[in-house]
């Protein structure tokens, strides 16, 4: 378990650590189904699954995104939360919307025509036995959702072989002020149902982010700087500072160091990781190369600092700008029937995302599609009982 402490007065990471051990254990099948969702019945199989991610890689920026859609082409069928309304998962497919279940939902993943999802209630009533961060499983052709993991989640994300989460207790620093999260980090493997703790590694702090088959780790070293007020909040314990990334599988048996890589907001996808290097005075954004360790850098207009997304060789940034990875082109946006995007989702071949938007004179995030026409990026709410046109 790892401690970590938030709003430190510097860009590199500090961790308070304190050694665990691993352990493994079986979750003896109880898997309990908890909601009747909704049954398409028996579908044609279209497409297959990727080798290794379960919902488009661009969608997972980040652990604290809300990924309110996942396109499975298994069924062909497109699943996305009706975020700002009801905040329940539906289904497209074929022309016809349906609700998957009563259950408001968010981070959504697909699977071998199966979906999961972690319970949010947004401060909304959920269904008796659930609880924010429970992860679900939805089955399209029967409509049984049942229950994978009954722990409380903070995140997740799903690969062809299991779902990694974290499990995160807060607790106040010695300040009063500053935040320390005991993390942990755990494995549902699909092969047999049974977690895993992923444990700690000297000199290595692990995330959930895979490149291919790979996961992505910080190095880390000891702390030997006197920093009065960092120190004062580890109270004692062991401080490291994240100093560099390294690949590598799950237990980290062959790895390799990336050179001249430490980014804290990135994608990865396949063996590139896109990434923000927002400096004092400029933005620059970078494609760093696993496989070649090199790296191509844009310079940007202006000092970027939300999310982006990259799609059909440009990258869309949340205040509205694009970059073209080929020319290094800039454009400036014109958004229509919204304010702005806050955070960008794609299925592969359109542009989705959180978007604020006026509703009855109040400003409320909601989830639609987005269409590029010339300059002007044009939002699209998607069906949705509450939205009046299921």
């Amino acid at each position: 378990m790892k401690k970590y402490v938030y709003a430190l007065t510097s860009c590199l990471i500090f961790m308070l650590t304190a050694c665990t051990f691993g352990n493994k254990r079986e979750n003896n099948g109880e898997t309990a189904i908890m909601v009747d969702g909704y049954a398409w019945g028996t579908m044609p199989q279209k497409g297959q699954d990727d080798e290794v991610y379960c919902n488009q890689p661009v969608n997972i920026n980040g652990l604290d995104g809300v990924i309110p859609m996942c396109y499975d082409s298994f069924y062909n069928i497109l699943y996305y939360v009706n975020y700002g309304a009801d905040y329940c998962i539906y289904a497209c497919r074929e022309g016809r919307t349906e609700k998957v279940a009563e259950v408001p939902a968010k981070r959504l993943f697909c699977r071998e025509g199966k979906l999961y999802f972690m319970v949010e209630s947004y401060g909304r009533n959920i269904p008796d036995g659930l609880e924010n961060g429970n992860i679900l499983q939805y089955d399209p052709v029967s409509g049984q959702v049942q229950t994978l993991v009954t722990k409380q989640a903070s995140s997740m994300i799903v690969y062809q072989d299991g779902i990694y989460y974290a499990i995160e207790e807060k607790q106040e620093a010695a300040d009063g002020i500053h935040s320390i999260v005991d993390r942990t980090l755990e494995y549902y493997k699909f092969a047999d149902s049974s977690v895993e703790e992923l444990k700690e590694m000297d000199g290595l702090d692990r995330t959930m982010f895979r490149c291919g088959q790979d996961f992505l780790f910080y190095v880390v070293e000891p702390y030997e700087g006197d920093d009065e007020e960092l120190l004062r909040l580890a109270g004692g314990g062991d401080i490291t500072m994240s100093v560099g990334m390294k690949l590598g599988d799950r237990n980290m048996q062959e790895g390799r160091v990336l050179d001249n890589l430490l980014t804290f907001r990135f994608i990865a996808a396949g063996q590139v990781i896109y990434y923000l290097d927002n400096q004092e005075s400029q933005s620059e954004f970078a494609v760093y190369h696993t496989s070649s360790m090199e790296e191509d850098r844009f310079a940007l207009a202006s000092k970027e600092q939300g999310n982006f997304i990259v799609f059909d060789g440009k990258v869309y940034f949340d205040d509205l700008c694009t970059l073209d990875l080929q020319s290094g082109e800039e454009m400036t946006l014109t958004a229509e029937g919204m304010y702005g995007v806050i955070e960008w989702y794609t299925d592969g071949e359109n542009l989705y995302g959180l978007c604020l938007v006026e509703e009855e004179g109040k400003n409320v995030v909601r989830f639609g599609s987005l269409e590029l026409q010339g300059k002007v990026l044009y939002f699209h709410l998607l069906a949705g009982e509450e939205n009046g046109h299921a």
